[in-house]
């Protein structure tokens, strides 16, 4: 999985679900490893996994 495909799909959600918290800067992950961005995604979605 490539660092686009990854934002497009955490876009998608914000688009879907805005009320979420903490969504990121996504123009900042651009510049972020892709492990990196798997990472933060992982932290992102334990915290929202109820709301999801």
């Amino acid at each position: 999985m490539n660092i686009n495909s990854i934002i497009k799909i955490w876009e998608r959600i914000q688009n879907d679900y805005p009320r979420l918290l903490d969504y990121p800067d996504f123009t900042q992950l651009e510049d972020e490893t892709c492990s990196a961005i798997i990472e933060k995604f992982d932290v992102w979605t334990k915290k929202n996994k109820d709301n999801i």
